[in-house]
């Protein structure tokens, strides 16, 4: 079932679920007894701060977090979680590690991949942390995580597979390029600058459309936002 979107903006603030848990998925991998007997062994994932909101299955994982597919209230959602062992601040005010929450919460846009709520929450220190964080009192990391909008038609860079465009894919290559301009239009109206604009942080959207979907960015991990009066934004560090 599709999930209604929010008209409006969300406020910048967020709620802060503290206790951890975890839930066993799946049996897809095995470990050895002994005596050298394979017997198979559940993938452990983690259970979500949020009582309405079931993770099914890992999607996709990078350095600073992992995306899982899941359900919100029977409704399919994407879940976002970003680990970090810092408390910086972007732009000096609001926490590097929830700046992408509380960004993706305060916007909306047909085009824009929608937030429906986030949380924090501590947990124990990872394996692998770097030193820096080890050590009495560093044993916690900040957790974020971020319910999305389910987008089931992969990246848009997956549907770039033919090197060459053809005369009669024009017209997708066009709407295509104006859906983006339109949500690129939309963030640079309300004062931000994505950052990290490209093809695989374009998701797509099964819809009844000529082509069969619609495009949706996503990925707000690099986005500024401008302050009042300025035009410009340094990007010497930053994408798109």
């Amino acid at each position: 079932a599709e999930h209604a979107q929010p008209t409006s903006h969300t406020p910048l603030t967020s709620t802060t679920p503290t206790s951890t848990h975890t839930t066993t998925l799946g049996s897809n991998s095995s470990a050895t007894k002994p005596g050298g007997k394979t017997m198979p062994t559940r993938k452990i994932v983690p259970r979500t701060p949020f009582e309405d909101v079931k993770l099914l299955r890992l999607i996709g994982q990078g350095s600073f977090g992992s995306v899982y597919f899941g359900l919100w209230s029977g409704a399919p959602v994407a879940v976002k979680t970003i680990k970090s062992f810092s408390s910086g601040s972007v732009d000096g005010n609001v926490p590097a590690q929830s700046f992408e929450a509380l960004l993706t919460a305060s916007i909306s846009h047909p085009y824009l991949v929608q937030t429906y709520k986030h949380g924090e929450r501590m947990s124990s220190c990872a394996e692998g942390a770097p030193d820096e964080v080890k050590g009495p009192g560093a044993s916690n990391l900040h957790e974020t995580w971020i319910v999305q909008e389910w987008c089931d038609g992969g990246t848009l860079r997956s549907r770039c597979t033919v090197p060459r465009i053809e005369l009669k894919d024009l017209c997708d290559v066009v709407e295509i390029g104006i859906e983006i301009s339109r949500a690129g239009t939309y963030l640079h109206d309300m004062g931000i600058i994505h950052g990290d604009l490209n093809p695989n942080n374009v998701l797509t959207k099964k819809m009844s459309t000529r082509r069969g979907f619609i495009c949706k960015v996503c990925d707000f991990g690099l986005a500024r936002v401008l302050e009042g009066g300025t035009d410009e934004i340094c990007t010497q560090t930053m994408g798109t």
